[in-house]
């Protein structure tokens, strides 16, 4: 059984302290992994899983990594999920734009992705899930770049 899990917290939780209480109950009433919503920074990923290992919750906590396509794709992605982008990483998205258009803000973010994947891994992740919108070349793009 798999749950999800807020790196930052959910939209609707009233408080950070709540919703990682939240995600630590569904986890320890049964579930056998957790996926969770996309990211973009490491360290939330990172804090997500201290916090629940500082609650004994051992199980399995895979992260949810979305490629940018387009900033079109990512604000509407951004506007139904509440998830954080770093704005270093959003001006590097509008600067590639500015250059290369969608061809361009597409490459900076799978090179991004690929970033986040080798660095949630090199610190334990169990796992990738991608988001991919459908996009199944974009899945094995990643998969071969990453070597998986």
């Amino acid at each position: 059984i798999g749950v999800a899990a807020y790196p930052a917290p959910h939209p609707e939780s009233a408080t950070f302290a709540l919703d990682r209480r939240h995600t630590a109950e569904k986890l320890a009433a049964g579930a056998d992994f957790a996926i969770t919503q996309l990211f973009f920074d490491v360290r939330e990923y990172e804090s997500l899983v201290d916090d629940l290992r500082g609650r004994g919750v051992e199980v399995p906590v895979i992260p949810g990594i979305l490629p940018i396509l387009s900033l079109e794709s990512l604000r509407r992605v951004l506007s139904l999920c509440g998830a954080n982008i770093p704005g270093k990483l959003y001006l590097e998205l509008e600067e590639a734009h500015a250059k290369g258009g969608t061809e361009a803000v597409r490459d900076a973010g799978l090179a991004f992705a690929l970033r986040q994947i080798r660095s949630l891994i090199d610190m334990g992740a169990p796992g990738i899930h991608l988001y991919t919108l459908n996009r199944k070349d974009m899945c094995c793009r990643i998969a071969e770049e990453a070597r998986f």
